[in-house]
């Protein structure tokens, strides 16, 4: 089987106008192992819960420190 992983990642990321924060290949690499990358700013996160809830919000003056 062929992972075509990295050229899909590459590709979302160039229709996106964004830069990956790591090369593609580490990126799948990490998410391999079972980490996940933070593809704005390549933080490395480790004991995600891919079924905890996720607030999206903007961090702007008005909800800067508000960690609910």
């Amino acid at each position: 089987m062929i992972d075509t992983r990295v050229e899909e990642l590459e590709a979302w990321a160039e229709a996106e106008g964004i830069d990956l924060p790591l090369p593609a290949d580490e990126i799948i690499a990490l998410e391999d192992e079972g980490f996940v990358v933070d593809l704005e700013t390549g933080q490395i996160l480790e004991d995600v819960d891919p079924d905890a809830p996720v607030d999206l919000q903007p961090n702007t003056p008005s909800n800067a420190g508000d960690w609910n």
